[in-house]
């Protein structure tokens, strides 16, 4: 496969599970937004807004609104670090520890068509060949976030 067909092909495997997802209404309860955004927070603990925004492709005022939300429900907590006032960081509450089974579950079973006739060993080289690929890209441009 040429280089620039794997690209293609990556970027349409997204917009299809993107669609896929996008058939789910809720997640455990929640929203598709707010779910995605507890799964990233408990992926990422202490990760500042801004960059949690960046990360999931949102405009930050709506990542703004989902978080209040998710903080006024007490999934999610805003804690500023001690050496910076300016800034605060997310993290999820044990309220919202308890939903994480459910919302891997639900991420589990959108993802089996796409795995379907593939063994498992390919599966596993698949992801650690992504997460190679994520690692090379973030070293080679300081841009992206860590």
């Amino acid at each position: 496969m040429e280089p620039e067909e794997s690209g293609y092909q990556m970027a349409n495997i997204l917009r299809l599970l993107t669609l896929t997802f996008q058939t789910n209404e809720k997640i455990a309860g929640l929203p598709m937004a707010q779910a995605m955004i507890v799964k990233r927070v408990e992926m990422c603990p202490g990760i500042r807004q801004f960059d949690l925004a960046e990360r999931l492709s949102m405009q930050p005022i709506k990542v703004s609104r989902v978080v209040d939300q998710l903080e006024e429900a007490g999934l999610i907590e805003r804690r500023k670090p001690g050496n910076d006032h300016r800034v605060r960081r997310l993290y999820v509450t044990p309220k919202a520890q308890q939903m994480i089974g459910a919302i891997d579950q639900t991420i589990e079973e959108i993802w089996q068509p796409a795995w379907k006739g593939i063994p498992t060993a390919d599966i596993a080289t698949f992801k650690r060949v992504l997460a190679q690929m994520q690692d090379n890209l973030v070293a080679s441009n300081t841009r992206f976030p860590q």
